[in-house]
């Protein structure tokens, strides 16, 4: 199979899950850090960051998903 046409019917898909751990995290360390936001908040953030908020079956489930694809977004970007 064509690495770029695998890399372009399974970004969508991951970039959504990328995202909000990025975005998670950089709020979290922002607003605890910088603005001074409550713990609960912190808290919250990290929930989102770490995917606590999964079922262990589909946190196992996205984990993997998530790591097959940074290995093959790192794989084609050698391409």
């Amino acid at each position: 199979m064509n690495l770029r046409k695998l890399h372009r019917q399974t970004a969508p898909i991951l970039f959504i899950p990328l995202l909000l751990t990025a975005l998670t995290g950089v709020a979290y360390r922002i607003g605890r850090s910088w603005f001074g936001l409550p713990k609960e908040f912190g808290n919250f953030m990290m929930l989102l960051h770490e995917g606590r908020f999964w079922v262990n079956r589909w946190f196992q489930f996205m984990f993997c998903w998530l790591d097959w694809g940074y290995w093959v977004w790192s794989s084609a970007a050698l391409l």
